[in-house]
């Protein structure tokens, strides 16, 4: 499918006075039709767990100069037209893109229930529905992170499996950011006696790399 300008949206187009645009991978349309987000939320509420969603998860899961190349290509697209290369495409469209909408999604849903205001912490009401309790929140923030972990597990395993296309994963030092964190997504709260890891998370060698193979 062809790569449409609407996929990728600049919070308050490009901010000249940082260094980095604050890009978003997702739109509000996208993030709204692929989750149970309903089309009267102020977008003003979600944008900031969009990028919340895109520093906290996808930037630990590509490692900073992976994101950082990522969110280059997309600024050049939008303000020059600049194609992205076809194997950064297929990583921002086919897995970037849905970890960050159902990251974003679970990190909205308590501010979407509660807001912050200067009369306190307040829930928000409506004339034709009831609020939920707090247990049923918890329950439905569950269930989205499964679908969250799911797809940032399948964004690592290609990471890894293709990791040659990208190399800005493969080449990384210290002085980087954010290394890539190559492990699994999920947290079982469980240690398995026996069961090692291929890849190294935070840990440095002697050439200052981080994240080499082991073996």
């Amino acid at each position: 499918m062809e790569l449409q300008k609407i996929l990728y949206q600049i919070q308050n187009q490009i901010k000249t006075t940082t260094k980095m645009a604050q890009t978003l991978f997702v739109t509000e349309d996208k993030l709204k039709s692929f989750t149970g987000i309903e089309e009267n939320v102020d977008p003003n509420i979600l944008y900031p767990y969009v990028l919340q969603a895109q520093d906290l998860m996808i930037q630990s899961t590509l490692g900073t100069k992976l994101y950082n190349a990522i969110e280059t290509y997309i600024i050049d697209y939008v303000t020059n037209g600049t194609p992205i290369p076809s194997a950064y495409k297929t990583l921002l469209d086919d897995y970037i893109v849905n970890t960050t909408i159902y990251y974003a999604y679970n990190f909205a849903i308590p501010h979407i229930k509660y807001r912050t205001t200067n009369k306190g912490l307040l829930s928000g009401t409506s004339e034709v529905a009831e609020t939920v309790a707090l247990d049923e929140v918890q329950f439905l923030m569950n269930q989205i992170e499964r679908s969250a972990q799911f797809y940032n597990e399948r964004l690592r395993d290609f990471l890894v499996a293709y990791q040659e296309d990208y190399p800005e994963y493969q080449s990384y030092t210290n002085k980087d950011g954010m290394a890539p964190r190559r492990g699994t997504s999920y947290y079982t709260g469980l240690a398995m006696p026996g069961n090692y890891y291929t890849y190294c998370d935070d840990c440095d060698n002697s050439d200052g790399r981080i994240n080499i193979p082991l073996n």
